[in-house]
């Protein structure tokens, strides 16, 4: 019989998956633009990474089961034809997944906090998805769309997938940043945004992914 913790990323994958499949029908029957299908998308994938905080895995649940149930069947219950509602009904299951699991799985773990330097690092990757995401935005807008290249794209999951694991090994002191790690990120930021055409944020991102994959010790985790 799977454990509470497995009931959970279970159910949780599940609404990932079937949020991404809704938000491809929306594009597909033209009723979300193009900019707020990004957006959305973002979000969605955002949730990948709460579940690879390495909290969620280490630390006993403690939550509402019944609310977090009545969240993810509001949220497939919402209207196929309106995509506002959609993603309202999605906001509100991320945010209640942060603030009834994740925030106090956070303060029970204050006692074992990273290190001041990987807790910089950690506020350093917040900064890069966050350049990443308007470098994106910005290309979109000028009729430059990256995600049109299976390249770029194939970069994105990359990345998605070395930020999990490198937060996790963060926030367990299982890596220690240091000062030429900090600033080696702050300069990998600039990169970022100093792209102004696809060709320049696929060479930015796949130095980012190069940096940040070798900041991971080499586990069974990061070859799988």
């Amino acid at each position: 019989m799977p454990s509470q913790k497995e009931t959970l990323i279970h159910q949780l994958r599940d609404v990932q998956l079937s949020c991404l499949a809704r938000l491809k029908t929306f594009q597909n029957n033209q009723l979300i633009n193009d900019q707020a299908a990004t957006d959305a998308k973002q979000q969605i994938e955002d949730l990948e990474v709460d579940l690879h905080s390495a909290l969620l895995w280490a630390d006993e649940l403690s939550y509402d089961e019944h609310q977090l149930l009545q969240a993810i069947v509001a949220l497939k219950l919402a209207p196929e034809g309106t995509p506002d509602a959609f993603l309202e009904h999605f906001s509100k299951l991320q945010q209640l997944i942060r603030d009834m699991i994740l925030t106090p799985l956070q303060e029970r773990a204050a006692q074992a906090a990273p290190s001041q330097w990987n807790q910089k690092m950690l506020d350093e990757l917040l900064k890069i998805r966050r350049a990443l995401r308007e470098t994106k935005n910005a290309l979109i807008a000028a009729d430059q769309d990256p995600t049109a290249d299976p390249e770029f794209l194939e970069q994105e999951a990359a990345f998605t997938a070395f930020l999990a694991v490198y937060r996790k090994h963060l926030r367990e002191n299982t890596v220690q940043a240091d000062e030429n790690a900090i600033k080696t990120m702050e300069l990998m930021i600039g990169l970022i945004k100093a792209a102004t055409d696809v060709p320049k944020l696929k060479a930015s991102y796949q130095m980012l992914n190069d940096y940040v994959e070798s900041q991971i010790p080499v586990t069974e985790e990061k070859d799988a």
